[in-house]
């Protein structure tokens, strides 16, 4: 296989989520969706060590307290983030070992690591903090909390 690709092709497979170009490594950012009050140079530690409450409602056995949970694509992140009174998405350096996330099935959808530095703080846009939330409605029984 061809080693060079033209700038048109690597821009439309990257467009595309496409394979990763040999020699390069992944540059897309990672995404935590959250609740304010960390801070750029502060960082993402597992609830195991901050006894903070498990992002989203996810059964114990199935989201380990002992990792942070990412995604690489912002709006993927806004569900999480829309579990919280005061929601936003921090974009993540990972720290140590990037793994898939083992209880999704699909590789690539989700990553855990054991820790992650905050690079930026992001807000969500109204319209995408809606569809979150609206959509955790339908996800939830009636008797469920509400956001």
């Amino acid at each position: 296989m061809n080693q060079k690709l033209g700038k048109r092709k690597r821009r439309r497979l990257a467009a595309r989520g496409g394979s990763k170009i040999p020699g390069q490594s992944d540059q897309r950012p990672y995404f935590h969706g959250g609740n304010a009050g960390l801070e750029v140079g502060g960082h993402i530690l597992p609830p195991l060590e901050t006894n903070a409450p498990q992002n989203g409602d996810v059964p114990s056995h199935i989201r380990g307290k002992n990792h942070i949970y990412m995604v690489r694509d912002f709006i993927e992140a806004a569900p999480w983030a829309a579990h919280h009174p005061n929601p936003i998405i921090y974009e993540v350096k990972p720290e140590g070992i990037v793994e898939n996330d083992p209880d999704v099935e699909k590789p690539g959808l989700s990553y855990r690591c054991l820790r992650a530095k905050i690079v930026a703080v992001h807000q969500i846009p109204a319209n995408l903090l809606v569809a979150a939330q609206l959509a955790l409605l339908r996800l939830k029984p009636a008797v469920g909390r509400c956001l």
